[in-house]
């Protein structure tokens, strides 16, 4: 049985392996492995670093031409991530892992000239097998100004958040980070999950997006025409903007004013199985 993967460099261009001629087999991608201190009588400090991993690429066409396509392709949509050192994604699944193919290595390319054997080597900062898991809550028209029956003492008095509460079910072995996206006009947004509290005193005008990366612990305004703001100063100090979500089913509440949305990001030390 072959290997379904998936490569997508920085531009969104798309290498298929297991259909259209390009195949991968039995490989070491699923492999993990710690580093870790030990003073002989324990293990501790637990870390990954750079690591590599090797594909076994077969390449087998219908014609001559196909085969010569096949081959520039493949080397064109990685070498492009390497020119520009950003890094594209290795999906296995709906998990990727973020990496440069840095490798390739050539066999039997003159036997037929319809088939070729390449060994691909890519390389990660860290084995991070990541999923993106998108949860969206939208623009609610507003029909009450009743701001009773709190559950929480919130800091920000917002009258008609209670009418305007979400679910998040984070199902995960350890705290996520999370990329929060505010878009379709907000002013000074708030969003609480649970008792905690994510804001930016800022304005987003129509056609803008405020993205809060706790990974990166970044703040950036999207402008319309995708120039980009630094709004970290803007984030509210008094509570952490970039705290991670515990597993589990949480409430989501906001003034139902604007869209936003909530990518959840999943990390693995291998893709999960299915």
């Amino acid at each position: 049985m072959l290997e379904q993967l998936r490569y997508v460099n920085h531009l969104g261009e798309v290498v298929e392996f297991g259909k259209k001629g390009i195949f991968a087999n039995s490989n070491d991608l699923r492999d993990y492995e710690w580093a870790y201190d030990s003073d002989k009588s324990r293990a501790e400090n637990f870390r990954k670093g750079v690591a590599s991993k090797t594909i076994p690429v077969v390449i087998s066409a219908e014609s001559k031409k196909k085969c010569i396509d096949l081959k520039n392709r493949l080397y064109e949509v990685c070498e492009k991530d390497i020119i520009a050192e950003q890094k594209g994604k290795l999906y296995i699944g709906d998990y990727y892992l973020e990496c440069y193919v840095y490798s390739s290595a050539k066999s039997n390319y003159l036997d037929t000239g319809t088939t070729i054997n390449i060994s691909l080597k890519v390389v990660a900062d860290s084995i991070k097998w990541i999923k993106d898991e998108i949860h969206s809550y939208r623009y609610i028209p507003d029909t009450s100004t009743d701001g009773k029956g709190y559950e929480y003492d919130y800091d920000y008095d917002y009258a008609p958040m209670t009418d305007h509460i979400g679910k998040l079910s984070v199902d995960d072995m350890k705290s996520c980070d999370f990329i929060l996206d505010i878009h379709n006009g907000a002013a000074d947004p708030v969003i609480y999950l649970d008792s905690h509290c994510y804001s930016v005193k800022c304005i987003v005008s129509a056609g803008e997006h405020l993205i809060v990366n706790t990974a990166k612990s970044t703040v950036t305004l999207v402008k319309a025409n995708g120039d980009t703001v630094n709004m970290f100063r803007y984030r509210d100090k008094q509570s952490d903007v970039f705290k991670r979500i515990v597993p589990g089913d949480h409430r989501v509440m906001w003034n139902g004013s604007y869209d936003f949305d909530i990518t959840i990001i999943h990390e693995r030390g291998e893709p999960k199985w299915t």
